[in-house]
């Protein structure tokens, strides 16, 4: 069999086995940065790979019988990650040209689906029927592509001692030591202890709500929820945070139904604190919001320093309560913030 390498390797055998030993090095070593890591520790499940015919059929009766699973919700799909920020609702396009629209995909609203068509399979019908992404009010404006349905899909299962989760219409097999290790980072990122206390959640509040309450109860937090900055580059919007708290925390606040809805918040986190650093015109009209809707008490760091998650509505938060893939999303946010130099807290 040939082997054909773009490497450079050495022609001597002496200077060819010096090659060799520093590519086993290589391998051998632990990879540092965490998107590379978690790539090596992900093994996707090929079209013909056997265990996705068993896997499916789970993920079919889990479809079928929601109250059966904890570990079936909706998750943002990879490839659409940019309009994350800027979506304002989606639409359902199902068979025979019905549509329906909704402020976000919630497991129900796709089980409602399924139990609408009993006789067909649930994977190849969410296959068929489409989501797009609308930002503004009314109609509003179209930002995506038709997505399949089933790309919204996050489920997990354990198949023989292994893990195997189902996100962005593909299987993925984890490695257990890697799957070990997020639970570990995700226990240590849960108990880190934060100075902000935030109110109590009454019940009947909404997060529009909770913000102002919160605003209102402590003068020294700014309630900036609900208000986009927009730039050149973020032309329909981003939301900096809820909340700007009294030691600049950018505060993220999230009334979970069900632990899907957990990756949805960190990803807002990690796209607002992204914005803000790479996007000089996203800071500048920060700080001319913060400054004005504080009527001039306040000034906007200079850069986001201190990020806080408030979290509601699941008591509190552990790594037993989040699916292994909100895990991975929380320690991967974590670790890309801390390297920018921010600090990340979780409040329940």
């Amino acid at each position: 069999m040939l082997f054909r390498s773009n490497l450079p390797l050495g022609r001597t055998p002496k200077s060819l086995i010096q090659d060799l030993g520093q590519i086993e090095q290589t391998l051998q070593s632990p990879v540092t940065d965490p998107d590379l890591e978690l790539l090596s520790r992900l093994l996707p499940l090929g079209d013909r790979d056997p265990r996705r015919r068993r896997l499916n059929e789970q993920l079919s009766a889990a479809l079928r019988d929601r109250a059966g699973s904890d570990r079936l919700g909706t998750a943002w799909p990879w490839s659409q990650a940019e309009e994350f920020s800027v979506v304002d609702f989606v639409v359902m396009h199902g068979p025979g040209g019905t549509s329906r629209q909704a402020e976000w995909l919630t497991i129900d609203d796709i089980g409602a689906l399924v139990e609408e068509y009993p006789a067909r399979d649930p994977l190849d019908l969410l296959k068929q029927v489409k989501v797009t992404l609308h930002a503004g009010d009314g109609e509003g404006d179209l930002v995506s592509p038709a997505i399949p349905l089933l790309k919204w899909i996050a489920y997990e299962t354990r198949d023989h001692d292994k893990l195997y989760f189902f996100h962005d219409g593909r299987w993925f097999a984890m490695d257990g030591d890697y799957g070990k290790h997020v639970r570990r980072e995700t226990e240590r990122i849960l108990s880190q202890p934060s100075n902000l206390t935030m109110i109590p959640w009454q019940d009947g509040w909404d997060e529009e709500r909770y913000n102002k309450e919160t605003a209102k109860a402590d003068n020294r937090i700014l309630l900036l929820d609900r208000r986009k900055i927009h730039t050149d580059f973020h032309r329909y919007g981003i939301e900096a945070c809820d909340l700007l708290g009294p030691d600049d925390e950018f505060i993220h606040v999230k009334k979970l139904r069900g632990s899907d809805d957990a990756s949805h918040l960190f990803s807002q986190a990690l796209v607002s604190v992204s914005a803000l650093i790479l996007d000089g015109q996203a800071r500048i009209k920060f700080a001319e919001r913060v400054t004005r809707h504080s009527s001039g008490t306040r000034s906007a760091p200079e850069l986001p320093r201190h990020v806080v998650l408030a979290i509601a509505g699941r008591g509190t938060l552990t790594a037993d309560s989040l699916f292994t893939f909100s895990q991975v999303t929380l320690v991967r946010l974590v670790q890309h913030l801390e390297s920018q130099g921010v600090t990340v807290r979780v409040v329940t």
